[in-house]
């Protein structure tokens, strides 16, 4: 028995002072090191050919917000590199890339973001519009050709992508069948064939899981995670903007990566999405902070400095509607509508096939574009 014992504090003792697995180190450190970290930014909001891209406000615009964050937090700025509106045509989209690969050495993190326009062809390639998309010979960005030179050409550890336009899902696919899938993590706000809005509800997201918003952290655990990112992203998105968002995670920056560490504070209500009362009618917000007779609200599509405390006598919970699979529907596109068919209901939004089109008309469309047939 004496010998039995000793062997089980032999095991015991060397347990617990064995190294951790490299899995259990890196989940346990922050995404960001600055000193570690290259940033490349690319924001569109104004194209050349506007009459193939509409522009979008430029009031209040988060792309800058996120490169505040990465100088706030002391990324060096000859490692961020921000190329905004008429900055961003392609040749310089494609040169500064290849710039900010070359400054990663082998512990380096690289985060790459895009905003604006995505398209897709015929042929299904996806493109990100840089500012001269539309001149002979130009495309856009080649979202396939972002993952083959990160591939070729990334000495670093870890790779961080996040893109807020349509089809931009299409960027974690392409980073989940790569080479060098292990490598990366990537969120959308939509999937690879879906349009998505021109509001700033996904990066709104992205920023506030960065700074530790308490908020986030709805366990109170004091971390917030990629995948507590993703899953509040994809409520936010189906909620507020009638669309699922996308993302992937590879081995080395999975989805209990730690992005910013909070106070641990359990807020009570923390991230429910509700509808508030105000003068004229009622808003979509999500609840930010607590108290037991009053909320504190963020408006989607609002500026921060609009948030309030409300009464919980004037917010009301909101009832996700959903049609019943392979139940014959009616779905607006472009003001008219279409006769359709429920293939598949996720998070209130539904997969739809048209009547007497082909497959690849399918879409993923919100309960504000169905009708049920009588």
């Amino acid at each position: 028995m004496k010998k039995l014992i000793l062997k089980l504090l032999f095991i015991f003792m060397a347990f617990i002072l064995a190294p951790p697995s490299p899995l259990t180190a890196a989940s346990s450190e922050l995404l960001w090191m600055p000193d570690k970290t290259v940033v490349f930014i690319v924001g569109v909001l104004g194209w050349k050919h506007n009459e193939i891209y509409s522009s979008y406000p430029v009031k209040n615009r988060r792309d800058e917000l996120l490169v505040d964050y990465f100088k706030n937090i002391g990324v060096p700025d000859e490692k961020i590199i921000y190329l905004k509106d008429k900055e961003a045509f392609q040749k310089n989209i494609d040169g500064l890339f290849l710039k900010a690969l070359s400054l990663c050495d082998k512990d380096s993190t690289f985060f790459l973001y895009y905003c604006g326009h995505g398209s897709m062809n015929d042929a299904e390639n996806v493109y990100f519009a840089s500012y001269d998309a539309g001149d002979n010979g130009v495309d856009g960005w080649d979202v396939s050709s972002i993952i083959s030179k990160i591939c070729d050409g990334f000495k670093g550890s870890r790779v961080f992508l996040a893109a807020d336009c349509c089809h931009s899902g299409f960027l974690c696919a392409a980073a989940g069948r790569s080479s060098k899938k292990e490598l990366f993590a990537c969120m959308a706000s939509s999937l690879a064939s879906q349009q998505s809005t021109g509001n700033w509800t996904f990066t709104e997201k992205l920023l506030e899981a960065m700074k530790g918003m308490a908020y986030i952290d709805g366990n109170g655990d004091g971390r917030i995670t990629l995948g507590e990112i993703a899953l509040s992203v994809k409520e936010d998105m189906a909620f507020a903007e009638e669309q699922l968002s996308a993302s992937y995670f590879g081995e080395m920056i999975g989805a209990d990566t730690i992005v910013s560490r909070t106070n641990g504070k359990k807020i009570f209500d923390v991230e429910k999405r509700v509808e508030a009362y105000r003068v004229d009618g009622w808003y979509k917000a999500r609840v930010v902070d607590a108290s037991k007779r009053r909320l504190k609200l963020h408006y989607f599509g609002w500026d921060y400095s609009d948030d309030e405390w409300v009464s919980r006598d004037k917010i009301r919970e909101v009832q996700k509607k959903s049609y019943p699979l392979n139940s014959r529907v009616s779905v607006e596109w472009k003001g008219k509508w279409y006769c359709a068919k429920v293939l598949k209901v996720e998070n209130g939004i539904h997969l739809i096939h048209y009547d007497d089109y082909g497959d690849e008309w399918d879409e993923w469309v919100g309960a504000s574009r169905i009708k049920s047939i009588r």
